[in-house]
């Protein structure tokens, strides 16, 4: 996320040759299991102009969080935790689509699954900071 970003402050520069190097590390960056980072490569990727890639990395987003919540959440806790463990998981899915939306650029379906993210749990910051960007 942090070299697609950077790319973003080169491009606003006009230090276009920066902007593409960094636009290409945020490519190749292993997410390690953290699913949304693959919207910013996504991103990276459009920004190159390498689009034939990105809108099946937002349809996988997509994917991947509906089949969170069909899923449901493996619940590890006990009591109290495990509806706050489930909740933060479906939470998740529900972001996931969202982001995976506002790549494709259906911001209205975002917008409600971004809120739907909030609902299941509401300290999802990410989920928070796009619906405060909408």
């Amino acid at each position: 996320m942090m070299y697609y970003f950077m790319g973003q402050a080169y491009d606003k520069l006009g230090q276009k040759k920066n902007a593409k190097s960094f636009y290409l590390k945020s490519t190749k960056t292993k997410n390690n299991g953290q699913a949304d980072l693959v919207y910013y490569q996504a991103m990276a990727y459009e920004a190159l102009g390498q689009n034939e890639k990105v809108n099946t990395m937002f349809e996988e987003l997509i994917k991947q969080g509906e089949s969170i919540i069909k899923n449901g959440a493996s619940k590890t806790g006990i009591g109290v935790e495990e509806v706050s463990a489930a909740d933060k998981y479906i939470s998740q899915g529900y972001y996931l689509q969202a982001l995976g939306n506002k790549g494709l650029g259906n911001n209205e379906k975002a917008a409600e699954l971004f809120q739907k993210s909030l609902e299941r749990h509401n300290n999802n910051l990410w989920a928070k900071y796009y619906m405060s960007i909408q």
